[in-house]
């Protein structure tokens, strides 16, 4: 596996060079322990994904560029996504440039065997924007980020064992309360601000609580969240999703398409989040199934 890793980091270089590309992203833990891999040998364009602060500062010895994700399980195509998410939030790249992009088996050194160029031109360059100038309020890296990774660790980790399913709305929240109603009463009315921002670490227990209720939890872009239990209710009839995605999801896509609001759906049955943004699918986080196993050859 050292050996495959190593052909496929130097070729995915030479093509980050070729094009050129806005930055080579690649996952710390799958190459950090190979022998054949010299991460010194790359050049700027080297954006570092790590699941989570253990190695970041082991990271940024390689690269100024530095990334932290949640410790999740995911398929080859959700690890590109969330690196190029998370990357474009940082300001790592712009619409219209392009990332070439690293994935492999999921664990520790599990090696890279993918190599995939991402055009940063669709409906992600619309992210790049919108953490830049404002999703109808101001929202920094960092508080989507958080979103972003809080939404993943439910979707892997759950409450209590069992699937948590949900929706995260993020940014213009005072139009998002004009597209929703209450549907219980709103568990973090009366609190004082500084202790509702996403950012606290004590959030993360508090908001896996609350996930089992019906409805949306509203953030507004400064990270504090303002309601729970929300009743999202712009219509998605025009929106075209994929076959098999439900309310939750259509509620999602349609508060996107009505405000300026990021929203990111967690689905109870697969654990897979789709983030969403002006009625489109700007990414969908999907875990990683059990290994296959091995052939045996007779």
């Amino acid at each position: 596996m050292e050996n495959l890793s190593a052909a496929v980091l130097q070729q995915a270089a030479r093509l980050a060079r070729t094009l050129p590309a806005a930055g080579l992203v690649l996952y710390w833990e799958q190459v950090a322990g190979l022998e054949d891999v010299h991460l010194d040998k790359l050049d700027s364009r080297l954006i570092l994904v790590v699941r989570g602060e253990k190695n970041r500062a082991r990271a940024e010895q390689f690269s100024e560029r530095v990334v932290v994700v949640p410790r999740a399980e995911l398929t080859r195509q959700a690890q590109i996504s969330l690196g190029v998410l998370t990357a474009s939030a940082r300001g790592f790249c712009n619409g219209g440039e392009r990332l070439v992009c690293l994935a492999g088996p999921c664990g520790e050194a599990g090696g890279v065997d993918t190599i995939q160029v991402v055009d940063v031109s669709g409906p992600t360059s619309g992210l790049c924007a919108s953490c830049s100038n404002g999703l109808g309020e101001h929202v920094p890296s960092q508080i989507f980020n958080a979103v972003l990774n809080l939404a993943v660790e439910l979707a892997q980790e759950g409450r209590e064992g069992k699937p948590i399913g949900t929706v995260f709305v993020l940014g213009d929240s005072e139009k998002v309360l004009q597209f929703s109603r209450q549907m219980v009463l709103n568990p973090f009315a009366g609190y004082p601000e500084a202790s509702l921002n996403i950012v606290q670490p004590e959030m993360k227990e508090t908001l896996r609580e609350f996930a089992s209720l019906d409805g949306a939890f509203v953030i507004r872009g400064d990270g504090t969240v303002i309601a729970a239990g929300r009743q999202l209710s712009a219509s998605s009839l025009d929106l075209e999703l994929p076959q098999g995605m439900g309310a939750r999801h259509h509620a999602a896509a349609g508060i996107t398409a009505v405000t300026e609001a990021l929203a990111l759906a967690i689905s109870e049955s697969s654990g897979t989040v789709t983030v969403f943004h002006h009625g489109q699918i700007i990414a969908s986080l999907e875990k990683a199934g059990p290994p296959r196993p091995m052939l045996r050859e007779d």
